[in-house]
C-alpha cells in the first residue's frame, strides 16, 4: 500500500506516524505531507528520517490511502482532490462528520456502514468515540432512553500551542485555564450550547443511529493529555450491575478499573499511548433504578484520533473492503 498523512507534523498526525510503524498495513510507501511551513522537516519513521513534503494539489498521485490528520479547511479543499487520485480517504476533521453520504466510523460499533463505494470516511470527535464505545455496549443488554454527559477535556485536544501555553502559565500564572475548569470549547451556538457539545450530541446519535436524547457540557480541565468524561444513561429497564460489568469486559477494547474498596478507577495516567477505553465508578441511581452512572477515561490524541483512524483502514484492509 502507498499511504499518506496530511497534517503529519501535527499533535495527531504524529501519533499516527508512531502508530504506523507496528500496524498490520503492508505499506510500501509512506507520504508525509504538511503546510509550506514543513518544507525541509523530516520526520523519524522505522529507524529513518522522512522528508515532508509540502501539500499541493499534486502529492496524492499513486496513493492508495490518505490520512488527513488537519484542519477542516484543509480537509473542505484537498479530501474532494485525493479522491479524484483514485485515494480512500479517512479525515480527522469536524467537515464531513455530519454528511448523510459519509460514514462516521467507531470500529467496534460500526465498521458494517464502510461500503466499497465510500471513498471518503470521516474520523469522530474524540470525546464522542469514548462515548459511544460505551454506549454501544450497554445499549445491547438493555435499550437507552437518554444520555447525559460531562466531559472534561485535556489541553492536548486544542493542539501543540495550548499545551506550551498551559506548561509557560504554570510557571507565571497568567491564564484562566490553569487551576481552573472552563465551561467552553469551540464557539457558542445561539441554542447556548457549544459546537463541542454538539458534536457529541449529533454525531453519537449517527453512529449509534439513534435518536434518543443527549445532553452534553464540555469543560476544559489543566490536564496535558486525557479526556475523562462524567456519564449518565437512562435506560428501558432496570439496571443490572453485574451484567454492565460483563458486557463492558467482554466488548472489544474497554478495560475495566472498578475497585472502590482499593480506590481503584480510571485516570488519564492509565490512558496515555493506549488505544482502548477505560471505564469505572460504575453504579445506579439512588432514586431511579433504570439509571446508570459511569467514569470513562481515553487518550484523545490516540484512540480519540489517531488509533480510531488507524483501525477503520486495519480493518478494511481485513475485511478487503476496498481490495487492498
Amino acid at each position: 500500500m502507498k499511504i499518506g498523512i496530511v497534517g503529519a507534523t501535527g499533535l495527531v498526525g504524529q501519533k499516527l506516524l508512531t502508530l504506523l510503524e507496528n500496524s498490520l498495513l503492508p505499506i510500501d510507501e509512506l507520504r508525509l505531507i504538511a503546510s509550506q511551513r514543513s518544507l525541509g522537516k523530516k520526520l523519524p519513521y522505522r529507524g529513518k528520517e522522512v522528508d515532508v513534503i509540502p501539500l499541493s494539489d499534486r502529492v496524492f498521485a499513486s496513493l492508495n490511502l490518505v490520512f488527513f490528520m488537519a484542519t477542516k479547511d484543509v480537509a473542505k479543499k484537498y479530501a474532494p482532490l485525493a479522491i479524484k487520485n483514485n485515494c480512500v480517504v479517512i479525515d480527522n476533521s469536524s467537515y464531513f462528520r455530519l454528511n448523510p453520504e459519509v460514514p462516521l466510523i467507531v470500529p467496534e460499533v460500526n465498521i458494517a456502514s464502510i461500503k466499497n463505494e465510500h471513498a471518503l470516511i470521516a474520523n469522530p470527535n474524540c470525546s464522542t468515540i469514548q462515548l459511544v464505545v460505551c454506549l454501544n455496549a450497554l445499549a445491547k443488554i438493555n435499550p437507552i432512553k437518554r444520555v447525559e454527559v460531562a466531559t472534561y477535556q485535556a489541553v492536548s485536544g486544542a493542539g501543540r500551542k495550548a499545551i506550551e501555553e498551559l506548561k509557560s502559565k504554570i510557571r507565571d500564572y497568567n491564564n484562566k485555564i490553569v487551576f481552573n475548569a472552563v465551561p467552553h470549547i469551540d464557539d457558542f451556538d445561539k441554542s447556548g450550547y457549544t459546537k463541542e457539545e454538539l458534536k457529541v450530541i449529533f454525531e453519537t446519535q449517527k453512529i449509534l443511529n439513534q435518536e434518543f436524547p443527549i445532553s452534553c457540557t464540555a469543560v476544559r480541565i489543566p490536564v496535558i493529555n486525557g479526556h475523562s468524561e462524567s456519564i449518565s444513561i437512562t435506560f428501558e429497564n432496570e439496571v443490572n450491575i453485574l451484567s454492565v460489568h460483563q458486557i463492558f469486559k467482554n466488548s472489544e477494547n474497554i478495560i475495566v478499573i472498578d475497585d472502590i474498596e482499593n480506590n481503584k478507577y480510571p485516570l488519564v495516567e492509565d490512558c496515555q499511548g493506549r488505544q482502548e477505553v477505560f471505564v469505572g465508578r460504575i453504579r445506579k441511581d439512588f432514586s431511579n433504578p433504570n439509571i446508570l452512572h459511569l467514569w470513562c477515561v481515553a487518550d484523545n490524541l490516540v484512540k480519540g484520533a489517531a488509533a480510531n483512524a488507524l483501525q477503520i483502514a486495519e480493518k478494511c484492509f481485513k475485511q478487503k473492503i476496498f481490495g487492498w
